[in-house]
């Protein structure tokens, strides 16, 4: 589980990275909203994604641990981003193509990036203490969640 949390944390470094990067080289311009719309679309994996965690896949991890709350850490720092995520994600809708500011949304992103960044390298070890656990058991946790995660419409697992 570890592996597969990290991949998907990879996932999310290599989108923002991307954005960040592109928004060096973007003028206001249709491109300008293509990439906004691009960078709308990854905070929405990401809050779609801790959304999952937080109410879904932590609580049944912490049934099968037998210890509540052993995820609590991972949720305080879901919480420490979300505020300066959630003002990237509404520069990046209420912002038009031309009225795109690279600079402005590269401060924006760094304003959520330390936290997220921390978050994102820490909480695979998180996944990798519940090593101890039946492994049976934690495939049986994964595959139920992840169902749960696609009949909702959340390939972000």
């Amino acid at each position: 589980m570890a592996s597969i949390m990290g991949e998907f944390h990879n996932c999310v470094l290599r989108a923002l990275n991307s954005a960040y990067r592109h928004s060096f080289t973007t003028p206001p311009s249709r491109d300008a909203g293509d990439l906004l719309r691009y960078s709308r679309a990854i905070c929405s994996m990401i809050a779609a994604h801790h959304d999952w965690e937080e109410n879904s896949y932590f609580p049944a991890l912490e049934a099968l641990a037998g210890q509540p709350g052993i995820l609590a850490s991972n949720i305080v720092q879901h919480h420490e981003f979300e505020d300066g995520l959630a003002a990237f994600q509404a520069y990046c809708k209420a912002t038009t193509g031309d009225g795109f500011s690279g600079e402005k949304f590269r401060a924006r992103m760094r304003a959520f990036a330390p936290p997220l960044e921390r978050h994102l390298s820490g909480e695979p070890e998180t996944f990798y203490r519940l090593r101890e656990l039946d492994s049976g058991a934690l495939l049986e946790v994964y595959r139920k969640q992840e169902k749960i995660a696609l009949e909702k419409g959340d390939m972000w697992l």
